[in-house]
């Protein structure tokens, strides 16, 4: 979403942007969003096998054999794909450490700048694995600009080996003409949730608490806007808690579809075990 919305915005301002990203069987393999060109590669053979940027998130799909398998691939099809726009662009900027790494490389064969964007995970990946550390490291120092979204995550990234004075902080935005505040219903006892189902977004700590609050408030509601791999045992605990008609389990929804549940919520609620600066915060 924030790259979606960046990529309008500068569109709207003139510039001329390609998005370079992985291929996925429903989607078109090139096509125009914002008035951006975008171009998917494919890694794996036939493409529903691919199993790196899915829905899960990159640094969960990595755990899996699959993923240590297929990621060689990913990089050289990566590179290989972005190599063909890299070369008439005057700025390369990449989101995600592995991104940082074909930006610094084609940086480097090109004699481009390259501003690198980080939002957490891939940090929390560099600070456990001491090869990914080298390599985060080694793309930190090449360039020209790193933005960290928090306070927090310019900490660790100095930490990592990032010049202090090459990284900034830009927290991430929020479109106010969406999300704008709203007096929320008084009389209501809702809680809302919104994200992907992933084991780093914590859901069963969050219904047992909300089976807890139901206990208390027999009105309590709880709706949960998003979907990933951990669905299936988010349906489980609901269920087992007896709580299926309290609980809206409504998939992935718009932004317009997100604001207006925000709006008409008492509680936002966001158990993630780690985060670097969610989106989904800063709007509720």
């Amino acid at each position: 979403m924030f790259i979606a919305r960046l990529t309008e915005h500068l569109e709207q301002s003139g510039v001329s942007v390609d998005l370079v990203m992985p291929y996925e069987a429903r989607c078109q393999r090139e096509e125009k969003i914002h008035g951006a060109a975008v171009h998917r590669f494919q890694y794996w053979i036939p493409a529903r096998l691919q199993r790196l940027a899915s829905d899960t998130g990159i640094p969960r799909d990595l755990r899996t054999l699959v993923g240590k398998i297929q990621l060689p691939l990913f990089l050289l099809m990566y590179l290989t794909k972005a190599a063909r726009y890299a070369c008439r662009a005057d700025l390369l900027h990449a989101n995600w450490i592995f991104s940082g790494l074909m930006a610094v490389l084609l940086g480097a064969i090109y004699r481009k700048r390259v501003i690198l964007t980080v939002h957490g995970s891939d940090i929390e990946i560099a600070k456990r694995n001491s090869l990914l550390r080298l390599m985060a490291r080694w793309v930190l120092r090449k360039t020209a600009r790193t933005i960290a979204v928090s306070r927090n995550l310019k900490e660790d990234l100095i930490s990592i080996g990032a010049s202090p004075s090459s990284v900034v902080v830009l927290p991430n935005g929020v479109d106010t003409k969406i999300f704008y505040e709203t007096p929320p219903p008084l009389a209501g006892k809702s809680v809302l949730w919104v994200g992907r189902m992933s084991a780093e977004k914590n859901l069963p700590t969050l219904i047992h608490a909300f089976a807890n609050i139901k206990s208390q408030l027999v009105e309590a509601t709880l709706t949960l806007l998003g979907d990933g791999d951990c669905r299936r045992q988010v349906e489980e605990l609901v269920e087992a808690h007896g709580l299926s008609s309290a609980v809206r389990m409504l998939g992935f929804r718009t932004r317009d579809s997100v604001a207006e549940e925000m709006r008409n919520c008492n509680v936002f609620a966001l158990p993630s075990l780690s985060e670097g600066l969610p989106l989904t915060l800063l709007e509720a």
